[in-house]
């Protein structure tokens, strides 16, 4: 004998020892059955998480069956490439957005209209163009924003640069590690091995912030909402705390010109 249910579960084709091996235990109060069923109900949402990616890649594959598609020639594989295309340009246009958890500065707020000498504390940013993996953004695009310039030597910044990027999480606001090109493989390494891929490694191809800013150690430029410069902190120490800087970023460096 089998031993398998016949179509309404019953066990007909068994005898009376057999079905002793397939007597069940049923517990006096059913709460001592709560831990399997988490249990079974976890094991179902892991199981339809591990499908979702698929099943959505099917949805979209399955949009070319549509009529009204068809009729301009498109298919699946076309619309995965568009979709591809627009998350790109969507994404170079969010790459120096602050944190989403700070709704205040989700909108990016418009540049300053007056202000300082353009570079110095109280001016705007300088107008030129860097590199994100590859893309080419304006410079002014990083606000608010706390970018750190890193000394080509600096075996021991792990824990400075930890320490802004924390503080700079605290108010929403991305830790922007900047350098000329020759910089780019060092920053890469820092932002992979000490920050966990946190920040965002911009290549200054022109090598304007340098010049510009003068930095001496491990120095970060604070940047207000509008692209003001809030202020330029140099030889920045593992212990040095920024919040008061911080607090102001979310706000325009420049004075309002209404009246």
């Amino acid at each position: 004998m089998s031993g398998a249910p016949g179509p309404d579960g019953r066990h007909d084709d068994l005898d009376a020892d057999e079905l002793e091996g397939l007597a069940l235990l049923v517990p006096d109060d059913p709460r001592s059955l709560d831990g399997d069923r988490a249990t079974y109900l976890d094991e179902l949402r892991l199981r339809a998480r591990a499908g979702l990616p698929f099943a959505r890649v099917r949805r979209v594959l399955r949009l070319h069956e549509l009529p009204v598609l068809r009729r301009f020639g498109l298919t699946g594989s076309t619309i995965i490439l568009l979709l591809a295309a627009v998350a790109v340009v969507g994404s170079s246009l969010t790459l120096f957005a602050p944190g989403a958890g700070n709704p205040s500065t989700a909108l990016v707020a418009p540049l300053a209209t007056s202000a300082g000498a353009v570079g110095s504390i109280g001016g705007l940013l300088p107008q030129t163009q860097v590199s994100v993996a590859g893309t080419s953004i304006p410079l002014r695009s990083a606000r608010p924003a706390v970018i750190a310039l890193v000394p080509v030597r600096c075996d021991a910044c792990g824990p400075t640069l930890k320490s802004l990027l924390v503080q700079a999480r605290e108010y929403g606001l991305r830790l922007v590690l900047a350098g000329p090109a020759s910089q780019n493989d060092q920053l890469v390494k820092l932002n992979d091995e000490e920050l966990g891929g946190s920040a965002l490694v911009v290549v200054d191809s022109s090598d304007v912030l340098g010049p510009t800013y003068s930095p001496e150690g491990v120095s970060v430029v604070l940047v207000h909402e509008d692209g003001v410069v809030a202020t330029v902190v140099r030889d920045v120490t593992t212990t040095q705390r920024l919040e008061p800087a911080l607090a102001q970023l979310d706000r325009p460096g420049a004075p309002s010109t209404n009246p």
